[in-house]
């Protein structure tokens, strides 16, 4: 079972699956140079960037959760 983080990320992808699809529809899918469509690749690295660094930030989150929920008290963390 995946956990809620990834479950998240892959469901912000669907986004990137829809913007690939513009940039299909604008550039055709034929060989070649793309032009005048900079916008949406940058579009599409900014947005695989902030999804991952969600990612990230959610299973680190997630991990905490999980450790905290071992420990018999906080105390018990490290300073």
């Amino acid at each position: 079972m995946a956990s809620e983080s990834m479950q998240r990320f892959f469901s912000n992808c669907g986004d990137i699956d829809r913007l690939m699809e513009f940039h299909e529809a604008q550039a055709g899918d034929g060989k070649g140079r793309r032009w005048n469509v900079d916008v949406l690749n940058r579009a599409g690295l900014m947005l695989i960037s902030a999804y991952w660094e969600a990612y990230v930030e959610d299973v680190c989150l997630e991990a905490t959760n999980v450790l905290c929920s071992q420990l018999p008290s906080a105390d018990t963390l490290p300073v």
